[in-house]
């Protein structure tokens, strides 16, 4: 049995997310819910919680103090942080405090469900010995149980960070270090991790997304070409326009011309 605790004073967000997990599967799942950090450590106290899921923003005890409180006095807990999409900061250092992973608001239910067995299965095997039905839930979910399945839960925290962070954030001047900093990384390290997470360098991928982002803009008859540029990130409307041949095969001035948006969704 893994023993779960959801902490978050919204009562439908919070009874939303105990009924998702709970339809992952009743046998091995027991769900606790809390509206506040210091309701959640009175829980902790009396019950050893194997994971935890909690909001950052909260009233009496905020989320980022609950878990440095709880990081402290409960390290073996699996802890998956819900934000929302402005909370950058909050993230940035709930990451410090032990996080495996984090989700955004609205939470998606297949993303929770993933987030919830990776951490489950973290659970399970840090354990000596699997309890009573462990086997089913190890061969009904198979993920990756090695050693390095905690690290590699925190790399895939990272770029989901990082990734938010220039989806939010493209038409500022971004650069591989300043997404760095922000991730509290090296830079050559986040240029390594991101290539072999996601298949495409930093730079490329930070492309893209203002790529799409001026393909919707674009949509927009009484916004000029030239002014796209600016606000996604481009001070040169040439260089702009330059780059977004070289990716969509059209000027944008074409690609006013061309029905439909084109425009895509960038995981």
């Amino acid at each position: 049995m893994i023993k779960v605790l959801v902490v978050d004073d919204e009562h439908l967000i919070r009874r939303g997310i105990a009924k998702i997990i709970g339809e992952i599967t009743a046998t091995h799942l027991a769900v606790t819910q809390a509206a506040n950090g210091e309701e959640a450590l009175a829980f902790m106290a009396a019950i050893p919680f194997d994971l935890l899921l909690t909001d950052i923003k909260m009233p009496k005890m905020g989320g980022i103090e609950f878990l440095k409180r709880s990081s402290r006095e409960y390290p073996a807990v699996v802890k998956i942080v819900l934000s929302g999409f402005d909370e950058f900061d909050y993230v940035r250092e709930a990451l410090r405090n032990q996080v495996e992973d984090y989700l955004l608001k609205p939470v998606d239910e297949g993303e929770l469900k993933m987030a919830v067995v990776k951490a489950a299965r973290l659970v399970l095997a840090s354990r000596s010995t699997d309890p009573t039905g462990c086997k089913e839930f190890f061969e009904r979910f198979a993920l990756p149980e090695t050693a390095g399945a905690r690290e590699a839960n925190r790399t895939g925290t990272t770029i989901k960070l990082v990734k938010t962070y220039l989806k939010k954030n493209y038409q500022k001047h971004i650069s591989l270090e300043s997404a760095a900093s922000f991730a509290c990384v090296n830079p050559n390290y986040l240029s390594e991790m991101f290539r072999r997470e996601t298949g495409i360098t930093f730079v490329d991928y930070l492309t893209q997304v203002r790529i799409e982002a001026a393909k919707k803009i674009l949509l927009d008859p009484r916004i000029r070409a030239y002014e796209v540029g600016l606000k996604v990130g481009y001070d040169d409307p040439a260089y702009f326009s330059k780059v977004f041949k070289k990716f969509v095969g059209l000027s944008p001035k074409d690609f006013r011309k061309v029905p439909g948006d084109g425009a895509e969704s960038l995981p």
